[in-house]
Formats: C-alpha cells, structure tokens, sequence
C-alpha cells in the first residue's frame, strides 16, 4: 500500500492556484448566467453568445401557428430543446380559457422540438371561437400585451349569431 505525499506549496504556488480557481469560477458564473437568461427568454437572438470555444449557442425564436376547426384548435409550435417552459405555458393557457388538450405529439430535429397540440374549445367559448386563445397564445410566444389589450383583440373577433340566441336584437 502507497501513500501519497505531497510537499507543501509555497505562498506563491498556493497563490497562483487560488487565482486559477477563482477565475474558473467567474467563467462557469458567466456561462450559468447566460443559460440563466437563455432560459428566462430574454435573450433571443441569433448567434452565439461568448467568444471561440467558450459560446453557448442561443436557439432561434420560437413560432407558433393556430388554427381552428370547428370547435377544436390544432396548434403548431416550434421551440428549442431549452425552451420547455413554452409548451408548459401554451398548456396552461389552454385550460385557463377552458380547453380540454386532446393530444399532444412531438418530434426533435437537432437543437428544435416541434410540437402539434389538438385541443378542443369549452362549450361558453364556441361563440367566441378560438380568437381569444389564438391572440393569448400569439401574445405569449411573439411578446406580450396588456391584459386590456388582449380583451379588447378578442372581443373584436367576436361574431355575434342572432339564430342562437333566445331573444330578438334591436
């Protein structure tokens, strides 16, 4: 059985080591900060981020398509392997406005995820339609509206059907 003995270092090479350390970690800080904002979704560009092989490629933006059928809504969107919290969000979206996800499929191509999601729109949204969703959805992954702004887009998608209604409009 060996031992390993190792001599003292000097205040020097003690010193050089703590420079080496603490540089390496301002790098790993600087890398954690650029996936932090990477995944917070502030930055959004093309490119790299960092310089030679130190870069940390950003994802090209995220799209999304929807369209309505009848009373369901088929959705396209096309995200980063990074960008998770997307698909989380458009879900979470749907059932706040009432829309009961079907199915959901997915297919990875290199750095992209492409997701389909089928949903199908509630009952109290049929007059509405998907307009309401569609601008919810469009306003998260493109930028975003206030509130106000986002009611007053789907109000002006509304089309107002007299046959369905119990009572004659003046």
């Amino acid at each position: 059985m060996s031992t390993f003995t190792q001599e003292p270092l000097s205040v020097l090479d003690q010193v050089d080591e703590a420079v080496n350390y603490i540089k390496s970690l301002q790098k790993r800080l600087k890398e954690c900060e650029a996936k932090k904002e990477k995944l917070l979704g502030r930055k959004r560009s093309h490119g790299c981020i960092g310089k030679g092989s130190d870069s940390i490629s950003s994802s090209r933006s995220p799209q999304i398509k929807v369209h309505e059928i009848g009373s369901g809504l088929q959705i396209f969107l096309t995200i980063g392997l990074e960008d998770q919290f997307i698909f989380y969000e458009i879900i979470r979206i749907l059932h706040e406005e009432g829309a009961d996800v079907k199915n959901t499929t997915y297919s990875v191509v290199g750095d992209r995820v492409f997701l389909m999601v089928l949903a199908e729109i509630g009952e109290p949204m049929l007059c509405v339609g998907g307009g309401r969703i569609t601008a919810k959805l469009n306003n998260f992954v493109y930028g975003s509206h206030n509130e106000e702004e986002v009611l007053q887009e789907s109000w002006d998608l509304i089309q107002i059907h007299p046959e369905i209604w119990d009572f004659q409009i003046i």
